[in-house]
């Protein structure tokens, strides 16, 4: 994907992306992020209320953690299970609006991160977070956390192809091996906050 946006939405992971395209990129990223953790704590307000009303938060955060536990399993590959997702991507005839619009739409959309495929079941946990658990603020903070995780790889590899002689492609190839050490520390996280959330739940 990064390969894509450095340069933006062309391919052409020979050259080299210009700041303002990734800027562009970034600042849909962001915008996309905080629609989604709009929409999710507006969700989560409704829920966290009848949470409260009924009382029945001591099994929500069992059942919160027990799925934290399971997708953790999933992100160290100790479980393997499909995702759901949408298989919708974004039409490469955008890049004709302009590359600095076709780069905001980009990353918006990507921001959004509803309407694309999903590597980490991360994604997940975090939006189950924010419905559930999170207040507005939090919320929003949240979904700008995980946003600001997807563009700082993009500006990472753009920083790389401006240092260097070497092109994307090449950058790509370098930090590709890191994924697997980003994949155990999310199920790191994961398993640790599933199995703090059963232990509240045991001694309430």
């Amino acid at each position: 994907m990064v390969g894509t946006i450095v340069p933006v939405g062309n391919g052409q992971a020979h050259r080299r992306g210009e700041l303002c395209l990734v800027l562009s990129y970034g600042v849909g990223c962001m915008v996309g992020g905080a629609i989604l953790g709009y929409l999710l704590t507006s969700m989560g307000s409704g829920i966290q209320h009848a949470r409260f009303m009924y009382g029945q938060s001591k099994y929500l955060l069992a059942l919160v953690g027990a799925a934290f536990l399971i997708a953790g399993a999933r992100e160290v590959e100790l479980l393997k299970f499909p995702l759901p997702q949408s298989r919708w991507q974004v039409p490469r005839s955008w890049i004709y609006l302009g590359h600095n619009a076709g780069a905001f739409l980009y990353g918006t959309v990507l921001g959004f991160a509803l309407l694309n495929p999903v590597v980490c079941v991360s994604f997940y946990a975090v939006m189950i977070w924010i419905v559930l658990m999170a207040g507005r603020s939090v919320g929003l903070a949240l979904a700008t956390a995980y946003v600001t995780g997807r563009v700082l790889p993009v500006l990472g590899v753009w920083y790389m192809t401006r240092k260097s002689a070497h092109d994307v492609s090449w950058c790509l190839r370098t930090v590709d091996p890191f994924r697997n050490v980003v994949f155990v520390l999310n199920g790191i996280l994961l398993v640790g906050l599933g199995s703090f959330l059963l232990t509240v739940t045991w001694y309430r």
